[in-house]
Formats: C-alpha cells, structure tokens, sequence
C-alpha cells in the first residue's frame, strides 16, 4: 500500500529508464503496488519530496545503482537489487533550504510548461474550428 506523497521504485527497465523509475504518488491518495517494487517515505526534515521527486527524473541516481544493479536470471528486464542493496545506495544532496530553493523553481518552470501547453491545445482546437466555419 502506497500513501500520497510516498514513492515506489520499479526494477523493470524500459526506453529511457534504464535503471528502472522512481515515482512519487501523486494523483491519488492511495495505492496498491506489486511486491515487486520499492516502496519507501522520505524524512522531510533531511529531503524536499519536490526535490526528490525531480532527482528521480534526472539520471544522477544512476550511478549509485549501477554499482550494484545486476540483471534478473531470466534476462526479462528486471534488475536484480534488493532492498537492502537500494536503500544502501548513496546520494548526495544540498542542504534542505537549497533543495526547496531549487524545487521551487523546478515547479515554476513545470507550471508555466503546464500552461503553455494548455495554451497551445486551445489555440490548436481554435484554428481547426476556424477552418471549418471558413468552408461551410
């Protein structure tokens, strides 16, 4: 069971995460994951869940895994980390007032990226109505 704000690890790699994907719950307040994945909650006094959120989305946690990482026996896609090995991975962090410092901008950048493309959609739904009103 996974909780709103908490994150899951997915050992299974695909194009453009491959060393698996850590995500953070955040559309639902609930969730039920498969005992394939690590599951975990950060100490918000040490990590901004906001920060960590977008190191996941970088690649900068890679290194510490490859250390580790091997692949499943079957050769299916699965790495093969326990979940001593992941939560002995070290990662290295500004203090927790540069994490909120750098996280802050992160979600004003994504919000304006957010509007943006809404923005873009109205625009797009517009021209094609235009064009339709312009042949009738």
């Amino acid at each position: 069971m996974l909780h709103k704000g908490e994150f899951a690890y997915n050992r299974s790699y695909s194009a453009g995460y491959d060393w698996g994907a850590v995500k953070r719950l955040d559309n639902y307040d609930e969730g039920v994951l498969s005992t394939l994945y690590i599951c975990f909650k950060i100490n918000e006094t040490i990590v901004d869940s906001d920060y960590l959120a977008y190191y996941f989305e970088s690649t900068k946690w890679h290194r510490g895994l490859s250390d580790i990482a091997g692949e499943g026996a079957r050769n299916h896609g699965l790495l093969n980390v326990s979940m001593a090995d992941y939560f002995n991975t070290k990662h290295r962090f500004p203090v927790i007032e540069e994490q909120k410092a750098i996280a802050k901008i992160l979600n004003a950048i994504t919000e304006k990226e957010r509007k943006a493309t809404l923005l873009g959609e109205c625009y797009q739904k517009q021209k094609q109505y235009l064009l339709r009103q312009m042949f009738i």
